[in-house]
């Protein structure tokens, strides 16, 4: 009996940009990669993006598709967003019952995958929030 093993070898690509708005941000994170190539991510994530609900469903980003979010409804900026190229299949994770605004803002996805069980969390917990209550939410 032989046995294969088959390399698995991925990339995780971060960008960090100081910037004043979300489309800002996508304008500088497009120049440094064409989205669909082989050194584009296949999943952004975004924390604190700023944007409402309606704002962010009309955001487009070329070859990627809107996952999963939390957005503020009442209070600026905050929101937490997953983004991921277009020809993959995923589940999106449903966390809204644990989200609550300036305290735990929180989005997750699953990738459908028979080789592969990975899961994407983004949390965001704004420095004004309750800690001890973020805590308890998160656990």
């Amino acid at each position: 009996m032989s046995l294969t093993l088959k390399p698995l070898i991925y990339l995780i690509v971060t960008y960090r940009f100081f910037i004043k708005t979300f489309e800002d941000y996508i304008t500088k994170l497009t120049n440094y990669w064409y989205p669909g190539t082989l050194n584009s991510p296949h999943i952004i994530c975004f924390s604190e993006h700023h944007l409402r609900n309606d704002q962010l469903h009309h955001l487009y980003i070329n070859k990627y598709k809107l996952v999963a979010n939390c957005c503020r409804s009442f209070h600026k900026r905050g929101g937490v967003c997953i983004f991921i190229q277009e020809f993959f299949s995923y589940s999106t994770i449903d966390l809204n019952e644990f989200c609550h605004e300036c305290i735990i803002e929180a989005c997750a996805m699953k990738l459908d995958s028979h080789s592969l069980n990975v899961c994407v969390l983004v949390i965001y917990r704004s420095l004004s929030g309750d800690f001890v209550q973020f805590l308890h939410l998160l656990d």
